[in-house]
């Protein structure tokens, strides 16, 4: 008995060599895959990636990353493009930072998106009259006015209740200029 096993475990191990894990006479055979070192280190050549620190970096990395932009994600591209694009941005945020847009300018933005009117802003912020005194800078935006325009709009609250970088041109009453 013990030279018929022999002869089955000798065939077996002959038919996982030339199947390379495929089905043989009706048995799934695995087999352990084999590291290829050389593969890699390819893939660590290959996602050698460093800071960017200056200019030519960062045009470098934004070069890098259009010829990046059809990777498909889970692929090595993909995660390279995912890991640039994050360090791009880090760089940008630090040398290149926005600050929020005037609240005025931001509904204006929002009307002309939208399609909107002077007349549509009414159960915003209440008459026409004083949509247009709020839109020239005449009257500053109050909490009721925030809120409505953040509900209705979708202009971040925290973007309407920034102090305008043009001051409001108030008229006082009895004072000429």
């Amino acid at each position: 008995m013990s030279k018929t096993l022999e002869r089955i475990k000798r065939g077996l191990r002959q038919a996982v060599r030339h199947s390379g894990g495929r089905r043989v006479a009706g048995l799934k055979l695995h087999v352990p895959p084999q590291v290829d070192v050389k593969a890699v280190r390819d893939g660590m050549r290959q996602m050698e990636i460093k800071p960017i620190r200056t200019k030519a970096d960062h045009r470098a990395a934004l070069k890098e990353i259009e010829t990046l932009m059809n990777a498909k994600a889970g692929t090595p591209e993909g995660e390279r493009l995912d890991v640039l694009a994050t360090l791009v941005e880090a760089y940008e945020r630090k040398h290149f930072p926005m600050d929020l847009p005037d609240p005025v300018e931001a509904i204006k933005f929002r009307m002309e998106q939208s399609g909107l009117s002077a007349k549509d802003l009414v159960p915003m912020i209440g008459q026409l009259n004083r949509v247009y005194e709020v839109l020239n800078r005449k009257r500053p935006l109050t909490l009721p006015m925030i809120r409505a325009l953040h509900e209705q709009l979708g202009i971040p609250g925290e973007l309407l209740i920034r102090e305008p970088t043009a001051g409001y041109r108030v008229r006082r009453r009895g004072v000429k200029r």
